[in-house]
């Protein structure tokens, strides 16, 4: 704009003559045509031309295959690519893959986020299947590890016990030369297994969680507002009791409670933000020879406890 400025003074006395008025016009146009044109680019360069829903349908065309799945992950405005977390059948040790959507060519690819994590030397896949058919005899035949990533006497793997059913992530690390698992299934991972020595790396999706025990003291003081609606048997002193629980996850809890007279179960759903607890009823059971479900839907029946604490009798499921 500076440049027609100048051209108008430059030949301002010559402005009312038709042959230098069309040419200080059309240089007009050129430079105001280009300006536009000019910003256009820039400003096309910052928006996404693709929406999160046509990158996932292209990411699951291409990188997913049978049981496999993704996750949300986030948009790189730099290089104009979705990304992915692809949870595969297969998995290079060390490596944490995604799915890399490109906005401008519409295709993917794997990107396998290697961190160059040490691998033993030790057949530790092999080592960690026998724990497992060990302790889920039920799904021995059945069952599936699939490395994730591993370090030395470190390791953070999947489980599949069988196919269709509900798997989970585990973390594992040999103490004396035999595994002990510090984690499993599909709550929250802990921080707090740096103390293990898992690295950053391998626990980039970790949170400072609360532990069951706090969990368990909210439920005990508020039960009977959290269940004063269901069942529709009122307390008969006016408060519930809860004694005996049973965790599926940091979130999810079998809790059977009673008033001195009528005994029920709850499976409930908690979530906690800022130290401030909420749970809501997801199940509720009522006791006959066996337990009954009578209300809503049992979600995580097929998943298995994985912390339980009972008052004065040996709780079943």
């Amino acid at each position: 704009m500076l440049f027609i400025l100048i051209i108008y003074l430059a030949e301002f006395p010559l402005f009312f003559n038709y042959k230098y008025m069309k040419k200080i016009i059309l240089i007009s146009l050129i430079t105001i045509i280009s300006s536009f044109l000019f910003w256009c680019n820039n400003n096309e360069t910052s928006i996404s031309k693709m929406t999160e829903a046509e990158a996932k349908a292209i990411a699951e065309k291409i990188c997913i295959k049978w049981w496999e799945s993704i996750s949300p992950w986030y948009y790189n405005e730099n290089t104009k690519t979705w990304w992915f977390d692809a949870n595969l059948n297969a998995t290079k040790p060390g490596c944490n893959p995604a799915c890399v959507v490109s906005e401008t060519t519409k295709t993917a690819e794997i990107n396998w986020r290697c961190t160059g994590l040490i691998v033993p030397e030790n057949n530790s896949l092999d080592e960690l299947t026998s724990v497992f058919k060990e302790k889920y005899p039920k799904y021995s035949e059945t069952l599936k590890v699939i490395i994730k990533m591993e370090a030395e006497n470190l390791v953070r793997w999947d489980i599949i016990l069988e196919t269709g059913a509900p798997g989970g992530i585990f973390f594992a690390t040999k103490i004396d030369g035999k595994w002990k698992i510090v984690h499993e299934w599909n709550w929250a991972i802990s921080c707090s297994l740096k103390e293990y020595g898992f690295s950053d790396d391998m626990l980039y999706d970790c949170v400072n969680e609360y532990n069951y025990q706090d969990l368990m003291d909210y439920i005990d003081k508020n039960i009977t507002e959290i269940l004063w609606d269901y069942p529709e048997q009122k307390p008969a002193n006016g408060k519930w009791f809860a004694d005996w629980y049973g965790f599926t996850s940091i979130n999810d809890v079998y809790v059977d409670f009673e008033d001195g007279h009528f005994m029920y179960r709850a499976l409930l759903n908690c979530n906690n933000t800022d130290w401030e607890f909420s749970c809501s009823p997801s199940a509720i059971f009522e006791k006959e020879k066996d337990w009954k479900l009578v209300k809503w839907v049992d979600t995580v029946k097929d998943f298995p406890i994985i912390y339980s604490k009972a008052v004065d009798y040996e709780w079943k499921r």
